[in-house]
Protein backbone atom coordinates (compact mmCIF):
# COMPACT_ATOMS: atom_id res chain seq x y z
CA UNK A 1 0.00 0.00 0.00
CA UNK A 2 2.73 2.39 0.88
CA UNK A 3 5.18 0.93 -1.81
CA UNK A 4 5.26 4.64 -3.47
CA UNK A 5 6.71 6.34 0.03
CA UNK A 6 9.51 3.16 0.75
CA UNK A 7 10.36 3.85 -3.20
CA UNK A 8 11.24 7.42 -2.29
CA UNK A 9 12.88 6.11 0.71
CA UNK A 10 14.70 3.94 -1.09
CA UNK A 11 15.33 6.19 -3.44
CA UNK A 12 17.35 8.77 -1.05
CA UNK A 13 18.97 5.79 0.74
CA UNK A 14 20.57 4.87 -2.67
CA UNK A 15 21.32 8.85 -3.54
CA UNK A 16 23.16 8.63 -0.36
CA UNK A 17 25.24 5.25 -0.68
CA UNK A 18 24.05 4.12 2.68
CA UNK A 19 23.04 0.88 3.89
CA UNK A 20 19.57 -0.22 5.03
CA UNK A 21 20.64 0.25 8.86
CA UNK A 22 22.20 3.74 8.17
CA UNK A 23 18.91 5.05 6.89
CA UNK A 24 16.79 3.82 9.42
CA UNK A 25 18.77 5.35 11.81
CA UNK A 26 18.84 8.75 9.89
CA UNK A 27 14.94 8.40 10.14
CA UNK A 28 14.95 7.06 13.28
CA UNK A 29 12.71 4.06 13.33
CA UNK A 30 13.15 0.30 12.86
CA UNK A 31 14.57 -1.24 9.89
CA UNK A 32 11.63 -3.38 9.64
CA UNK A 33 8.93 -0.45 10.00
CA UNK A 34 10.58 0.53 6.48
CA UNK A 35 11.12 -2.47 5.04
CA UNK A 36 7.01 -3.45 5.97
CA UNK A 37 6.26 -0.46 3.66
CA UNK A 38 6.98 -2.11 0.35
CA UNK A 39 4.96 -5.05 1.31
CA UNK A 40 2.16 -4.34 4.02
CA UNK A 41 -1.60 -4.23 2.88
CA UNK A 42 -1.97 -1.89 5.30
CA UNK A 43 -0.83 2.09 5.72
CA UNK A 44 1.68 3.14 7.99
CA UNK A 45 0.80 5.36 11.16
CA UNK A 46 0.27 9.00 10.14
CA UNK A 47 3.17 9.45 12.87
CA UNK A 48 5.72 7.14 11.36
CA UNK A 49 4.58 9.18 7.59
CA UNK A 50 5.66 12.64 9.13
CA UNK A 51 8.73 11.43 10.50
CA UNK A 52 10.01 10.10 7.06
CA UNK A 53 8.73 13.35 5.07
CA UNK A 54 10.45 15.84 7.85
CA UNK A 55 13.47 13.59 7.76
CA UNK A 56 13.81 13.48 3.85
CA UNK A 57 12.38 17.16 3.15
CA UNK A 58 9.32 15.52 1.41
CA UNK A 59 5.92 18.08 1.91
CA UNK A 60 4.35 15.57 4.40
CA UNK A 61 0.57 15.32 2.58
CA UNK A 62 3.06 14.29 -0.57
CA UNK A 63 3.98 11.65 1.32
CA UNK A 64 0.64 10.77 2.89
CA UNK A 65 -0.31 10.24 -0.35
CA UNK A 66 2.32 8.38 -1.43
CA UNK A 67 1.69 6.18 2.12
CA UNK A 68 -2.02 5.82 0.93
CA UNK A 69 -3.25 8.08 3.90
CA UNK A 70 -4.91 10.41 1.58
CA UNK A 71 -6.26 10.01 -2.33
CA UNK A 72 -3.89 11.59 -4.49
CA UNK A 73 -4.30 14.77 -5.91
CA UNK A 74 -4.60 15.76 -9.29
CA UNK A 75 -1.62 17.66 -9.19
CA UNK A 76 0.97 15.08 -7.66
CA UNK A 77 -0.41 11.69 -9.17
CA UNK A 78 3.01 10.11 -9.57
CA UNK A 79 1.74 6.87 -9.18
CA UNK A 80 4.07 4.06 -9.57
CA UNK A 81 3.06 1.34 -12.42
CA UNK A 82 3.44 -2.16 -12.21
CA UNK A 83 5.97 -2.04 -14.77
CA UNK A 84 7.70 0.64 -13.22
CA UNK A 85 7.67 -1.08 -9.62
CA UNK A 86 8.91 -4.46 -11.46
CA UNK A 87 11.86 -1.85 -13.31
CA UNK A 88 13.10 -0.19 -9.70
CA UNK A 89 12.69 -2.94 -7.81
CA UNK A 90 16.67 -4.10 -7.20
CA UNK A 91 15.43 -7.26 -5.01
CA UNK A 92 14.61 -8.84 -8.45
CA UNK A 93 17.25 -10.93 -10.75
CA UNK A 94 17.15 -10.14 -14.30
CA UNK A 95 15.75 -13.14 -15.04
CA UNK A 96 12.92 -12.80 -12.57
CA UNK A 97 12.21 -9.05 -14.22
CA UNK A 98 12.05 -10.49 -17.11
CA UNK A 99 9.69 -13.28 -16.10
CA UNK A 100 7.41 -10.84 -14.43
CA UNK A 101 7.39 -8.05 -17.06
CA UNK A 102 6.13 -10.84 -19.12
CA UNK A 103 3.60 -11.56 -17.28
CA UNK A 104 2.21 -7.38 -17.28
CA UNK A 105 2.76 -7.94 -21.09
CA UNK A 106 0.15 -10.74 -21.33
CA UNK A 107 -2.11 -9.42 -19.10
CA UNK A 108 -1.71 -6.19 -20.95
CA UNK A 109 -2.68 -8.37 -23.97
CA UNK A 110 -5.92 -10.19 -22.51
CA UNK A 111 -6.93 -6.88 -21.34
CA UNK A 112 -7.22 -4.99 -24.47
CA UNK A 113 -4.36 -2.51 -23.43
CA UNK A 114 -6.46 -1.45 -20.39
CA UNK A 115 -3.93 -0.50 -17.28
CA UNK A 116 -6.57 -0.43 -14.51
Amino acid sequence: MAYQLWAAVEDERLKRGWTAVRMAEHLGLPRNTISRLKTSPRPPHVGTVHTIADSLGIDREEAEEMAGLRPPTSARTGAVSVREAIQRDWFYTEEQRRAMLAIVDAFDRDNGGRQD
